[in-house]
């Protein structure tokens, strides 16, 4: 059996992934963050004094790139490392007031972004999309 490359799902996705990335990257680069830190800032959005661990897992990155995207951030004062209270070898990971604040900038432009790459997708296939995606994710042993 032969797979072209036009009928390969992984290419797609791979070329899809591009350009979604390059318009994402084109958002965020006035702003000083990079898609990469931009998912790390949207966990801690949703849940602020999360454990590196934990947030590595949340945003589908190993631990050496986690620690390094969360070392750019801590320069650009946007994030916090605090040992926990109970487990002093375990870091959480908290937004300072300006990673908060600069929730406000961005999300407007992701939302933007989203219906740039989502035109002519209705609620239902965008829905339809996410989980069909999700079970690719899955079934190719995603965590």
């Amino acid at each position: 059996m032969e797979l072209r490359l036009d009928d390969s799902i992984g290419f797609h996705l791979n070329r899809a992934n591009t350009q979604v990335k390059k318009l994402w990257i084109h958002y965020l680069k006035p702003h000083g963050i990079t898609p990469e830190q931009w998912a790390v800032l949207n966990r801690l959005w949703e849940r602020d004094g999360v454990i590196a661990r934990d947030l590595a897992a949340l945003v589908s990155k190993d631990a050496p790139n986690t620690a390094r995207i969360l070392d750019k951030l801590m320069k650009k004062q946007l994030i916090r490392r605090e040992p926990d209270a109970t487990d002093k070898r375990i870091w959480r990971i908290f937004l300072t007031p300006a990673g908060r604040a600069l929730r406000e900038k961005l999300m407007p432009l992701a939302v933007e972004g989203m219906t740039v790459i989502t035109n002519g997708l209705s609620a239902g296939d965008q829905r339809k999309l996410l989980k069909l995606l999700r079970r690719l994710y899955d079934n190719a042993g995603g965590e």
